[in-house]
């Protein structure tokens, strides 16, 4: 019973040294003086991005931000080429995220250009078509 009591009062006396310690360091306030700002998202041109100002001391973020959309960056790619009769049809794409946004006709049409008047012997026909669409036209 008197190993029982004395191994019961050593671990009190053992917890009561130890809880103010950990108490003390509890109660001391970080002063988050030593910050960095964190992107946690990119921004893109569809999305808007964030980053946190974040304490590199405790690591309890402070600040959040949206970072503003980019701005969408067009090419234009050729969507029907020029034919005899219509102009090239460009249409501009985004690099980054595919929004097609307008479509511009450029240059004039081809125009004709046609074969020499032939007539033909059978129905006695005068026509003459055309190189590029194969078109027939009759006298």
């Amino acid at each position: 019973m008197k190993k029982l009591a004395t191994l019961v009062l050593c671990a009190l006396m053992l917890f009561s040294t130890v809880t103010p310690v950990t108490t003390l360091a509890k109660t001391k306030k970080c002063t988050h003086k030593n910050t960095t700002w964190v992107t946690t998202s990119k921004a893109t041109c569809t999305a808007t991005g964030t980053k946190v100002k974040k304490c590199k001391n405790c690591g309890k973020i402070l600040k959040t931000k949206k970072i503003a959309k980019t701005a969408h960056t067009y090419k234009s790619k050729t969507f029907t080429k020029a034919t005899c009769t219509s102009p090239k049809i460009v249409i501009k794409v985004c690099t980054k995220c595919k929004k097609q946004i307008a479509f511009e006709k450029v240059g004039k049409p081809l125009g004709h250009y046609w074969h020499s008047w032939k007539k033909n012997p059978i129905t006695g026909k005068v026509s003459r078509s055309c190189y590029h669409c194969k078109v027939r036209q009759y006298k």
